[in-house]
């Protein structure tokens, strides 16, 4: 009996661990990146109502097999290794080395992947410059 309860422990012990595993993501302002743990891909979009202003990045891994515990995303000069496309009323831009937002903007950042943990959603700000913020005012 006492055997049982070691084999199940054993082959229950790999799922719990794999199941809490960090997908956070933060947003360094001053350097404006995110630094993502476990990435598979992003959204980042514009939270508007007209459809002609809006737009959506959408960012994933060249390489969906790297598998470093944390990426960093950065919007001035996007890694050679990852794939950024923005989506508009104009059509698809692939292939981006930089991520621009437009000024006074509301924007959601939704970080998802395999499983049910991964689907994490942030709300960040635009300023005047275009540069993303946590807040609507920043101080």
């Amino acid at each position: 009996m006492k055997k049982i309860y070691s084999v199940c422990i054993f082959m229950v012990l790999p799922f719990l661990i794999a199941c809490n595993e960090n997908h956070s993501f933060s947003l360094d302002e001053s350097r404006q990146l995110l630094i993502v743990h476990n990435f598979l891909h992003m959204e980042i979009e514009s939270d508007c109502l007209d459809p002609s202003e809006s737009h959506l990045f959408f960012i994933t891994k060249k390489n969906e097999f790297d598998t470093r515990s944390c990426d960093t995303i950065n919007f001035r000069n996007v890694s050679s290794a990852l794939s950024v496309e923005e989506m508009n009323s104009y059509g698809i831009t692939k292939n981006l080395r930089r991520i621009k937002f437009r000024p006074n903007t509301r924007y959601v950042v939704i970080h998802s992947g395999m499983g049910a943990q991964v689907y994490i959603k942030e709300y960040f700000w635009a300023d005047s410059k275009g540069k993303l913020r946590r807040t609507r005012n920043p101080k």
